[in-house]
């Protein structure tokens, strides 16, 4: 049994504790956590978590492929199979991925989706340099003088 998430969020069971959710409902949990958690930030478990998010970086027609493999290796510690992955791409820069996997335990196929986007991360702000203006301005008091 594992404690139920909602928008981030544990959902309290209204007698003063928290609801918790076991066998097909926890499993849809711990998938959908990994797929949109980003892998490697999680310092003492770096396996945790995908790379769809780095799906905007990939080139448009590399990008089915590249998402089934992120959710392949995302999903790769869970007791599922990935049978099928679908990507569809909105103009901007929304998606959805959809992955359908089975499981010895389930009786039925499962399915998750989660939305990353697809937009290149921004480049990085450049700030002209004005010649004239000192980068560090030091008080009147510290300035050095030749007549001291």
């Amino acid at each position: 049994m594992e404690l139920e998430l909602k928008n981030g969020d544990y959902l309290p069971d209204g007698a003063g504790g928290l609801r918790r959710v076991g066998g097909r409902e926890a499993l849809l949990q711990r998938a959908l956590f990994r797929l949109t958690a980003r892998r490697g930030s999680f310092p003492f478990w770096e396996s945790l978590g995908s790379r769809l998010w780095e799906l905007g970086r990939v080139p448009a027609h590399k990008r089915q492929s590249a998402a089934r493999q992120y959710v392949t290796e995302a999903l790769a510690e869970e007791p599922v199979t990935v049978e099928n992955v679908t990507l569809d791409q909105g103009p901007s820069g929304a998606a959805a991925v959809t992955a359908a996997m089975t499981n010895p335990a389930a009786a039925a196929p499962l399915r998750v989706a989660a939305a990353p986007r697809l937009r290149p991360p921004a480049a990085p702000r450049v700030m002209p340099v004005n010649p004239r203006r000192r980068s560090v301005r030091s008080p009147a008091h510290m300035k050095m003088s030749a007549y001291s």
